[in-house]
């Protein structure tokens, strides 16, 4: 399963989840240090802020980072949680998120993004992040295409994570 969640969340899921695997994916000042739940190598660190176009004195998620997050992902054992996190838990770690499932599961994305919308009403992924996770993982716009089909988000935040599970483990799409 992987997990979103905002920064403020992140030291009681790693406490509950004791995941295989943390993506930090906020501002260079905004970096938390490593839950003891988790081994420095299983934390993956990358900084940008939430922007889809360059902005004066912000980082723009770019094809390197998005690089390392898929040379990440391919490197977790799904059988073992991951927890991806932005400030709030909504735009860049949702995408994170999607980008990371994508390059274990690319024949699922559609499903994966029905149950993130579902679990997360809230979530809204960074696109410029799909983007750039859809090209470099070879998807042909399916990735985008799944996200987009999500629909706007609620106008509310959740109390729990957004999650997206193993393929194994979710029924063909989200029941309400």
């Amino acid at each position: 399963m992987i997990y979103v969640c905002g920064i403020l969340d992140l030291a009681e899921l790693a406490a509950t989840l004791g995941p295989g695997a943390l993506v930090s994916i906020v501002a260079p000042e905004e970096q938390p240090p490593t839950p003891p739940e988790v081994a420095a190598a299983a934390h993956l660190r990358l900084s940008c802020h939430d922007i889809v176009e360059p902005a004066p004195m912000e980082i723009l998620p770019d094809r390197r980072i998005v690089k390392r997050l898929i040379a990440f992902a391919r490197d977790w054992r799904p059988e073992a949680p991951m927890l991806v996190h932005c400030q709030a838990g909504i735009s860049r770690s949702a995408a994170a998120a999607l980008v990371s499932y994508a390059a274990h599961f690319p024949d699922t994305v559609e499903r994966a993004a029905a149950h993130l919308r579902h679990s997360g009403p809230h979530v809204s992924p960074n696109p410029l992040i799909v983007a750039l996770g859809d090209e470099l993982l070879g998807l042909d716009g399916r990735l985008i295409a799944a996200t987009q089909s999500m629909g706007p988000p609620a106008l509310i935040i959740d109390d729990g994570p957004a999650v997206i599970p193993h393929p194994d483990h979710a029924d063909a799409a989200p029941t309400e």
